[in-house]
């Protein structure tokens, strides 16, 4: 059975959406986005990735130069903790009195990692969608309902029911591609098991000032009750003190801590971090919201497949999010590029079983570690942070260092992701 010609349609405007429609562009792949179509406003989040994931987007193009007004900070060292720091306020101090650190390697000058606005990413990646002639951006599409099957061609095609009231639009789709977020309202369509840690946490974002220098170093603390992370921004030709903070906290307090002045809001990340990098002068653009993980051991159904948010929702101790979802994209284009070549039809389900495979080992393993660490270090007895501590400092002094390193950043795990040009 061949694909019956009703498209690709990609349901999600965001991040991994338009990811995932570059990434089939990419590969000859026609397909429609749609998305609510609400103007992005600069909140002041950002995007973490691994040297593998801006590779990728270098290769779309995303990455356009120096000066092109998108700006990538490199991460070229990260050190991680258990506790605050006391008196060791650099960037050289932390990494010298970290569990564990990792710098990049001295014959390879490349970053580990970068850190990007969200908000600028959105709109290079926009541009890029806007420019491509395979793809087809429905911006005020609102999608309220999906079945696996079609009034009109059956079992040959999906259906996407667009808008409510009384004049619903209802479109045929060879298969769907849902990038709407944690809560899916597709993937709740398609009735597709999701498991759900219980959880009761609050991560608070914001953009700082430290008194020292970054020195292009990540810095994270497994405190009780969540971890509080530091990650190098330098925007708007900042002179190497602005840092992205994202600071995990129990529900409660990140509601307290939501009620505060910026000055006391100051001296609370001050005494949480120990002054790390000579402590918070200035803080911007706070934000809050609740954190829910979820985890979807099969991403698809009937002429379904699930991508970003909607398959795997992370803890954001690990950064590893945005590179999952650059994963899952190029996961979907290569296999929908070999199906097409082999004729087969893209929404059958031989191919989407290929996709949950694929995806399968760094999506699980990824999901299984960060509930591990952090239901260890945020909520475990003393006991059993103190020994969740010693193991990393063991494994600070094995070969397993370097194999986290690479699974980190990307490189472990290549070979079942690499985009196949064939």
């Amino acid at each position: 059975m061949v694909d019956s010609g009703h498209g690709i349609h990609i349901v999600g405007g965001g991040l991994t959406g338009l990811t995932t429609a570059l990434l089939l562009a990419d590969r000859g792949l026609a397909c429609h986005v749609h998305h609510a179509g609400s103007k992005s406003k600069d909140t002041g989040l950002t995007t973490t990735m691994n040297a593998v994931t801006y590779q990728r987007l270098q290769s779309l193009g995303v990455v356009a130069g120096e000066n092109d007004g998108l700006a990538f900070t490199p991460i070229t060292a990260i050190g991680v903790s258990d506790r605050g720091v006391g008196k060791c306020t650099s960037a050289n101090a932390l990494l010298e009195n970290a569990l564990i650190a990792w710098d990049s390697p001295p014959h390879d000058s490349s970053p580990l990692a970068y850190v990007v606005s969200n908000h600028g990413l959105l709109g290079r990646l926009s541009e890029l969608v806007a420019a491509s002639p395979l793809i087809s951006r429905h911006s005020n599409s609102r999608i309220t309902g999906f079945q696996a099957t079609h009034p009109k061609f059956g079992e040959a095609a999906a259906c996407l029911t667009i808008g409510d009231g009384q004049q619903p639009k209802y479109m045929a789709a060879s298969l769907v591609i849902a990038a709407d977020g944690s809560r899916s309202p597709l993937r709740q369509a398609a009735k597709i098991k999701t498991i759900r840690p219980p959880q009761n946490q609050a991560a608070i974002t914001a953009i700082v000032t430290v008194a020292g220098l970054h020195a292009n170093t990540a810095w994270q603390a497994f405190l009780v009750g969540g971890p509080l992370a530091l990650m190098p921004y330098d925007i708007d030709g900042a002179a190497g003190n602005k840092m992205a903070l994202v600071w995990t906290r129990p529900a409660n307090d990140a509601r307290r801590l939501n009620k505060l002045s910026d000055g006391d809001f100051i001296a609370e990340v001050k005494a949480a971090s120990a002054n790390a990098f000579g402590g918070i002068s200035a803080v911007a653009k706070r934000a809050s919201f609740p954190l829910q993980s979820c985890y979807v051991p099969r991403p698809f159904a009937r002429r379904l497949l699930l991508v970003g948010d909607a398959a795997h929702t992370l803890h954001p101790l690990a950064g590893q999010g945005y590179n999952l979802n650059m994963g899952d994209g190029v996961a979907v284009a290569d296999i929908l590029a070999q199906a097409t070549n082999d004729g087969l039809d893209i929404g059958s389900r031989g191919v989407l079983v290929r996709y949950g495979r694929r995806r399968l080992a760094e999506t699980a393993s990824m999901a299984v570690a960060c509930e591990a660490l952090n239901g260890v270090f945020s909520h475990g007895t003393r006991g059993m942070r103190q020994v969740a501590a010693i193991g990393m400092a063991v494994v600070a002094k094995t070969p397993f260092k370097h194999m986290a390193e690479s699974f980190a950043g990307g490189r472990l795990l290549a070979p079942f992701n690499r985009l196949n040009r064939g």
